[in-house]
């Protein structure tokens, strides 16, 4: 029987590593992952409200700083990317550690 062990993943989302992303000299530090529940409501918004309201759960009381840079929406784009990235990696990590022990 194959076993999905969501345990495991969630662990290594849990990293007590913090993810900094740096623009235009400053540093932010942001969470590796999203509760599901953003993205549920990204349905319902436009984008211009749907990128808001990532921007609040990375960047929390942050935000009005981050875009005080003038970011792009490349920019932004890359930091959500990032953070997904990111987050598959530690993932990634975990279940090979797991398939050693």
């Amino acid at each position: 029987m194959t076993t999905i062990d969501l345990d495991i993943a969630k662990k290594a989302r849990e990293s007590k590593d913090p993810l900094t992303v740096r623009f235009k000299g400053k540093s932010f530090t942001v969470p590796k992952n999203m509760p599901y529940k953003i993205f549920r409501k990204l349905d319902e918004l436009d984008e211009i409200a749907g990128m808001e309201l990532i921007l609040d759960a990375l960047l929390k009381e942050r935000k009005d700083e981050f875009l005080e840079l003038d970011p792009d929406i490349e920019d932004v784009g890359e930091l959500v990317e990032g953070v997904f990235k990111a987050m598959r990696r530690k993932v990634g990590e975990a279940a090979e550690d797991s398939s050693d022990s």
